[in-house]
């Protein structure tokens, strides 16, 4: 196991640069070896997080159904390397969410119920670090990853600016993900995998140029072809997903699990499979087990390009 870690401004730098790799071409981007297949898409939260200021963001968000607090924070995050999510809007400080243009988008999966394994996609806290570490990332990531973020220091969930003693949520998660993806740090200093952030600051919740070069470095920018969901309807138990480049026959449509589900799942998506659509439409029936969340349609075939970008639905 090793660790990626994203360290306090001004601690722990000598050891940050340790894991700085070489650049590739005239980029600062680094890579840590290893991509994430689409077996590995989801992504959940366990919130264990015992500073209160974690979870006060109680207004809820349109785009973000079903989730307040460090959930929301971190979901936000974590999108923001796939491509447009909904109608892109994230919050008083950031106006668009999903900037990577990769053949890559995350499936929020909703909330663990305990911290799981270092390969099991989920999220939590850890009562104390070293070294100024804020979080990090467990790798390598060919059977996945675990992120954990450190509790010794007081996080805020937004979702606009923090006060000068706080460290963000949102952009933490944010640039732990990027390990996970398999990006290493970054010798830009507005960079989201700039290897150090001080407290106070927001600007890692954005990736920036060089972060997208280095998504896709990894796994290829968006093709033409990569299907879009463009908007979501819901009539009782039927959603109605609408965009272009889907399958005519042999679609899937994954959903967000409505309950907290327990880590060991090996792929915690709720699927319906065999979907035919016109191409640019398809209707479901959600499953009982599918809750406020993320839609996202998968055509057949395993590369990234074959996964839509996730867009929020709001299921009864």
């Amino acid at each position: 196991m090793k660790l990626q870690s994203f360290v306090f401004s001004g601690l722990a730098l000598g050891g940050a640069a340790l894991l700085l790799a070489p650049a590739e071409n005239s980029f600062a981007f680094s890579t840590i070896g290893g991509s994430l297949s689409l077996t590995q898409r989801d992504f959940r939260v366990y919130d264990n997080f015992l500073d209160a200021a974690s979870n006060n963001n109680v207004t809820a968000h349109a785009q973000f159904p079903g989730q307040l607090g460090a959930e929301m924070a971190i979901w936000k995050g974590m999108i923001e390397w796939g491509n447009l999510h909904g109608n892109g809007t994230g919050d008083t400080t950031q106006t668009a969410l999903g900037d990577g243009g990769a053949n890559f988008d995350a499936a929020w999966m909703g909330k663990a119920t305990a911290v799981g394994g270092q390969n099991q996609n989920v999220l939590s806290a850890i009562t104390s670090c070293s070294g100024g570490t804020l979080a990090y990332t467990e790798t390598p990531i060919s059977d996945g990853w675990r992120i954990r973020v450190c509790d010794n220091y007081t996080w805020a969930d937004g979702p606009g600016s923090i006060s000068g003693g706080q460290f963000d949520l949102q952009g933490v998660a944010c640039h732990e993900y990027g390990h996970a993806l398999g990006l290493g740090h970054s010798g830009t200093g507005g960079a989201t995998m700039f290897p150090s952030v001080s407290s106070g600051n927001t600007g890692p919740r954005s990736i920036a140029t060089d972060d997208i070069n280095g998504v896709k470095f990894i796994y290829g920018a968006k093709l033409a072809t990569k299907p879009a969901i463009t908007s979501v309807s819901v009539a009782g138990s039927n959603v109605t997903v609408n965009g272009s480049n889907f399958s005519a026959t042999g679609n899937e449509v994954w959903f967000t699990q409505r309950n907290s589900t327990n880590p060991g799942i090996a792929q915690p998506l709720v699927i319906v499979a065999g979907v035919a659509s016109s191409g640019t439409s398809l209707t479901v029936t959600a499953p009982a087990n599918a809750g406020d969340g993320d839609v996202l349609v998968h055509i057949p075939g395993t590369s990234g390009d074959k996964l839509s970008n996730p867009y929020p639905v709001d299921l009864p």
